[in-house]
């Protein structure tokens, strides 16, 4: 049980993944834009319960909404960049979005805080990998991260056992049953 209090520096990057976390959210069950999205996963047989549940989302197929809207909310150059969701221009001239035209699915530490994000695109093209995860950061070590952990805990606790499954959509799955 790590429950170190996080650094001011890691606390401003789980607030960055939490508020891009609100706004996917918001995106997808809110939004023209995230109709597609939503349409998808409700044929997948997605209720509304689940996607609010785990808090899936949908990023805009554009190219800097998100860092545009982090910048507006004070967060610096150097902090998108570290929290992985922006990409810093070759030419150095401004950010683009890591995650656009995707279904978020965020990653949760073990009090429930987004930490990452696995991005899933609607279409599978051959030119982009089918999941787009974010980077390992100072708050996203994916080798310490278990999915869902925060939720399945105190049934984890009750039963004194615990089922793993190798991918997040799995569990989701296995909940759905």
């Amino acid at each position: 049980e790590s429950s170190q209090a996080l650094s001011k520096a890691d606390s401003q990057l789980v607030a960055m993944h939490e508020f891009a976390a609100e706004m996917y959210h918001h995106i997808l069950l809110n939004t023209e834009e995230g109709q597609a999205a939503l349409d998808y996963l409700e044929n997948r047989g997605f209720t509304r319960e689940l996607i609010e549940k785990y808090r899936i989302g949908w990023s805009l197929p554009e190219w800097n909404y998100m860092a545009t809207a982090l910048q507006r909310k004070g967060y610096s150059e150097a902090e998108l960049v570290e929290s992985g969701l922006a990409i810093e221009r070759e030419q150095g001239n401004g950010f683009f979005d890591r995650f656009r035209g995707r279904i978020m699915y965020p990653i949760m530490n073990e009090s429930g805080k987004t930490i990452a994000f696995s991005g899933r695109i609607l279409e599978n093209t051959k030119q982009e990998a089918k999941y787009m995860n974010s980077p390992e950061s100072p708050i996203f070590q994916k080798s310490q991260v278990l999915y869902n952990v925060h939720q399945a805990r105190n049934t984890i606790r009750k039963n004194r056992k615990i089922i793993l499954f190798e991918g997040f959509m799995d569990v989701i799955e296995a909940s759905k049953a």
